[in-house]
């Protein structure tokens, strides 16, 4: 292999490895309680539930990171960040909502946009089947 190639190889490896951001945030560790001792929460279409109470929520599924990835979390206010993946034309940015929400034990929240554009969030309680609307 010349020098010119290894040099190139070098150059490509260190680009695509420097692209590679890290995440220094504490870990959300999810409540070991039972199914109706928690609050579940779901990332709807294109909804990715980011962290809680500052601690970051991994989404394992590479689908997750797009949306749909659901958590138990104990009930309480807690303050979350939600990601939206909106359009932007031709392609999807990452939007990010930030909110405080008191969950309740035994319920199933859904968190969706709006509209396609991320203007508003959606937050449904699938349990009672109440929706709120939080505007950006």
């Amino acid at each position: 292999m010349s020098l010119r190639y290894a040099l190139v190889f070098a150059a490509f490896t260190v680009l695509l490895l420097s692209g590679c951001a890290h995440d220094d945030r504490v870990v959300y560790a999810a409540p070991d309680n039972s199914k109706s001792d928690v609050a579940l929460l779901k990332g709807g279409r294109g909804m990715r539930i980011d962290s809680v109470d500052h601690a970051a929520v991994h989404a394992g599924d590479f689908y997750d990171k797009f949306g749909w990835n659901t958590i138990p979390l104990s009930p309480g206010v807690h303050k979350l960040v939600i990601i939206a993946h909106v359009r932007n034309g031709h392609s999807y940015i990452e939007d990010p909502w930030e909110l405080s929400f008191n969950f309740e034990k035994g319920h199933t929240y859904e968190f969706r946009d709006n509209d396609d554009y991320g203007a508003h969030l959606k937050v449904i309680d699938r349990t009672t089947n109440q929706t709120m609307v939080i505007s950006g």
